[in-house]
C-alpha cells in the first residue's frame, strides 16, 4: 500500500514538474511569437515609408523634367524653410525630416534607402527609423565628420547588417569578386549634389584587433591621410580592383558589422571613389 501511494506521488509530482515547464516553454513561445511579429511588422512598415519617401523623390523629378520640357534649362535648386539651397527632388523629403541628407542606391540589391546626418549626435538613428520612432534596424547615417556639403572628401555610411535582407546585409556581398564585377557603381545623391561612385576596395576588419581605424578617416583628409587611408584599404581588401583612388578624388565608404563575430568587432567596408 505504501508504495502504491508513493508512487502516486512521484507521479504527480512529475505531473505537475512536467506542467511547469510547459507552461513556461508555453511562454516563451508566445513572448517569442509576439516580438517576432513587432519585428517584421515594423521592418515592413519601415519599408512602406521607404518606398513612400521614394515616390516623393520620382514625383518631383517628373515635375522638373515637365519644366524643362516647357521651360528650357530649370534652375534645380530650390532654397528650404530653414534656408537651406538644395535639389528641388529632396525637397518634400527634407521638408518631412530636416535630418535628412541623401539617397543611397546599388542598383541590383536591396539598398535603396535614405541617408540622415546628425553631426552632433553622430547615432542617434542607431535604432531609430525616419520618422524617429524606435526600429531595430535603425536608418542609415553619416559620419559626425563627414562634410557633404564641401566636395573633396571621405564620407562614411554606417548601417546594419540586417538578417532580413535589409539595409546593410547586401554590402557584405561584395565578400565575392564576381558580385563586384557586376555591382561596381553607387549612386549617392546628397541634398547639394548628384554623385556617382565606383568601388575600390573592399574589407573585413577587426576594429578592436587590427590597428586600422578607417572609421576616423572621414572628412577632409590631408595627403598623407588620404595615401594612409587607400593604402590600407588596399591592402586589406582580397581580391583586385578595376580602379584606383588618387589623391584629390573624393571617396563614399559603407560600413556594417560582419555576420560572424559582430559583437567582437569585425565590420564590412566597401570604399568607392567618386566618379569624375
Amino acid at each position: 500500500m505504501k508504495d502504491k501511494l508513493n508512487k502516486k506521488k512521484k507521479s504527480s509530482g512529475k505531473d505537475v514538474v512536467l506542467n511547469i515547464l510547459l507552461i513556461i516553454f508555453l511562454i516563451i513561445f508566445i513572448f517569442s511569437a509576439v516580438y517576432l511579429f513587432r519585428y517584421y511588422y515594423k521592418s515592413y512598415k519601415n519599408e512602406k515609408h521607404v518606398d513612400y519617401l521614394h515616390e516623393l523623390i520620382t514625383k518631383n523629378e517628373e515635375k522638373e523634367s515637365d519644366t524643362k520640357a516647357s521651360q528650357g534649362d530649370a534652375d534645380l535648386y530650390i532654397t528650404t524653410s530653414d534656408g537651406k539651397r538644395i535639389l528641388k527632388k529632396y525637397k518634400d523629403i527634407y521638408e518631412l525630416n530636416k535630418d535628412f541628407i541623401g539617397w543611397l542606391k546599388i542598383q541590383g540589391t536591396a539598398i535603396d534607402y535614405p541617408v540622415v546626418y546628425t553631426p552632433e549626435d553622430e547615432q542617434k538613428y542607431l535604432r531609430l527609423d525616419f520618422e524617429e520612432n524606435y526600429l531595430i534596424a535603425g536608418t542609415l547615417f553619416l559620419s559626425a565628420k563627414s562634410v557633404p556639403e564641401i566636395p573633396g572628401n571621405n564620407m562614411i555610411i554606417y548601417g546594419h547588417n540586417m538578417k532580413n535582407g535589409t539595409m546593410f546585409s547586401d554590402v557584405l556581398s561584395y565578400k565575392d569578386e564576381s558580385f563586384y564585377k557586376t555591382h561596381k557603381y553607387i549612386d549617392f545623391g546628397t541634398i547639394y549634389f548628384e554623385n556617382k561612385y565606383e568601388v575600390v576596395a573592399a574589407f573585413k576588419i577587426n576594429v578592436n584587433n587590427d590597428g586600422f581605424d578607417y572609421y576616423n578617416h572621414s572628412g577632409v583628409l590631408s595627403e598623407e591621410e588620404f595615401n594612409d587611408y587607400i593604402e590600407n584599404c588596399s591592402k586589406l581588401s582580397e581580391y583586385q580592383f578595376d580602379s584606383k583612388a588618387e589623391y584629390n578624388d573624393e571617396l563614399l565608404t559603407l560600413s556594417t558589422c560582419d555576420s560572424y563575430g559582430s559583437h567582437e568587432g569585425n565590420r564590412f567596408v566597401i570604399v568607392a571613389k567618386k566618379i569624375k
